[in-house]
């Protein structure tokens, strides 16, 4: 503006330009409210931001990077980067900030190790641009984030995964990784071995190839689809060694997912022993049944020929001694009173020796039934058994005025054939009576 003044330097007019700056307004408040939105998006990030000048120093830090470097804030402003870098992570990092400062084109991400106030050592991956001041300075924007325990858990991983993996390469049956399409994707050293390829060879090849498996592709990837995760399922097959010959195996195959592609895991074991071992078994057992068919028919027949005999030394002897007792009882009958005392003792004497000669036979016809004879068994009550057969020898003794003293203490009651059980302790008895009597 400008004014004018007359002689007595009085103002007289005023002379001005007038602009309207309300664009200008309008604008360095949206400047304002987007550094404000920029501040809050920085402050409230979860991963470390820091602006480092020229001279390596920290000019800013939001609270994730307070948290990262373990450090106060005021500790951190204005302090060398240096500072919070191990001896490795320092050459590395001051090394790529002056050749990004003279504007060489480096790796923007790359992974450090910090330092943290109270000695722990944390892992960080790091990316990191160049800014203009300004002042036309310029700076570093560094995006930290903290990766320790991610690294430590890809650690874990790598550690189970070589584990898993010298396990299956030490595994006693041969492994095969195969996708639907049978095309094989990794083996061990026994699929190795039992094949006679190399790995390098085999990865070249399909499962048919090594598997006589299924007759069409089609089939194969039909019954693969129909596994399920966590289930197995166990087949037999054949596998073809790399000079042609064969041997049997036992196949536990699983649905696994790698990567989110489902594949086929599948556990070969030799097989060629135990199918010996089984043939082996099988001609063994069938030449058993034929020798237990012939010794059936062998005991079945003598068998027959010693019921034939029974009977037919119960007919040749039965008779003598009917004969016997018959010329007994007629020469008693004829003599009568004539007889004396002593040829009487003779008759009866010749009569007791036939009769018992008659017991011997029954006895004898019994105790060849017994190999024949169905048991049936029923409850037994031992005392009623043993006081039947004691009066059955009773008679017999009174007969003969012999006098025998019978101590008899209770008797359990179990199970068996009565009727053979009663033909032991008949024999029992009668032992008993020949040696005392």
């Amino acid at each position: 503006t400008w004014i004018r003044r007359n002689s007595e330097n009085i103002i007289t007019h005023y002379q001005g330009i007038i602009l309207d700056i309300t664009g200008e307004k309008e604008a360095k408040n949206e400047l304002i409210a987007n550094e404000n939105r920029f501040r809050n998006i920085v402050e409230n990030s979860h991963d470390g931001i820091a602006i480092i000048d020229d001279n390596y120093k920290m000019i800013y830090a939001n609270d994730e990077l307070v948290k990262i470097f373990g450090y106060p804030h005021n500790e951190i402003i204005d302090a060398k980067i240096e500072k919070f870098l191990t001896e490795e992570s320092k050459a590395l990092v001051l090394d790529r900030y002056k050749r990004r400062q003279n504007g060489e084109n480096v790796p923007n991400s790359y992974e450090i190790t910090i330092k943290q106030k109270n000695g722990d050592m944390r892992d960080i991956k790091i990316s990191a641009s160049i800014i203009k001041t300004s002042e036309n300075k310029t700076n570093t924007l560094a995006q930290l984030l903290d990766i320790t325990n991610e690294k430590l858990a890809q650690k874990v991983l790598i550690e189970s995964e070589h584990k898993l993996r010298t396990v299956l390469q030490q595994a006693g049956d041969a492994m095969f990784l195969v996708d639907f399409e049978g095309n094989i994707l990794d083996v061990n050293r026994k699929a190795c071995e039992s094949l006679g390829y190399k790995k390098e060879e085999l990865l070249k090849l399909n499962i048919n190839k090594v598997s006589l498996f299924f007759e069409e592709t089609n089939e194969k990837k039909r019954t693969w689809e129909k596994l399920k995760p966590n289930e197995t399922r166990t087949i037999h097959r054949i596998h073809v060694r790399k000079n042609g010959t064969t041997f049997p195996v036992e196949i536990t195959t699983g649905l696994i997912e790698i990567k989110g592609q489902k594949l086929v895991l599948g556990f070969a074991r030799d097989i060629t022993e135990r199918e010996k071992t089984k043939k082996k078994l099988q001609q063994y057992k069938d030449t058993l049944e034929e020798t237990v068919e012939m010794r059936t028919e062998q005991l079945m027949e003598v068998n027959k020929e010693l019921e034939s005999f029974s009977y037919s030394v119960s007919h040749d002897l039965r008779a003598p001694l009917r004969h016997i007792n018959s010329f007994i009882e007629l020469l008693t009958s004829r003599l009568g009173s004539d007889l004396d005392k002593k040829s009487l003792h003779y008759f009866e004497t010749i009569a007791h020796a036939s009769n018992q000669m008659g017991i011997l036979i029954d006895e004898l016809l019994d105790f060849s039934r017994m190999g024949r004879k169905n048991m049936i068994a029923t409850e037994i009550d031992f005392n009623n058994l043993v006081l039947s057969v004691k009066e059955d020898f009773d008679k017999i003794t009174d007969s003969k005025n012999q006098i025998i003293n019978w101590e008899i203490d209770k008797l359990p009651i179990s199970k068996g054939d009565v009727s053979m059980i009663r033909v032991v302790f008949t024999n029992l008895f009668s032992n008993a009576i020949k040696v005392l009597v």
